[in-house]
């Protein structure tokens, strides 16, 4: 009986051996996560900023280091959301109720995925 109790306790000291690892892993993510924040929003102040001055100058190009930096205006799907599926339907079969009926019975049978997780609970 007393071997099992060991086996156990080592099994729960392996797990919580795992999860602090893990807990260091999800601090690691969590700091890059918000440097990479950071440098996407300064990444798209400099996008925002040079997109209009060669707007206003009318420069379709400008070299930088190993190339160039070209300005594209390309048209790009709007969302997927629940009003865009119910106005498209309403365009395809005319009848605004039932185009309601069918948006509805798409959102409220979306196939759901269960997925397992770890989510950590810090002490207050």
């Amino acid at each position: 009986m007393l071997y099992i109790m060991d086996e156990n306790i080592e099994i729960l000291q392996n797990i919580q051996m795992l999860g602090n690892e893990w807990l260091l892993i999800d601090q690691e993510i969590q700091d890059v996560k918000d440097e990479m924040k950071n440098l996407n929003n300064k990444k798209k102040e400099l996008t925002d900023n040079i997109i209009s001055k060669m707007r206003t100058n009318n420069v379709k190009s400008i070299p930088i280091k190993g190339g160039y930096i070209e300005h594209i205006n390309k048209p790009i799907p709007g969302p997927l959301n629940k009003e865009n599926i119910k106005k498209n339907i309403n365009k395809c079969i005319n009848d605004t109720n039932k185009a309601n009926e069918i948006t509805e019975f798409i959102f409220l049978n979306k196939d759901k995925i269960n997925k397992d997780e770890l989510k950590k609970k810090i002490k207050m």
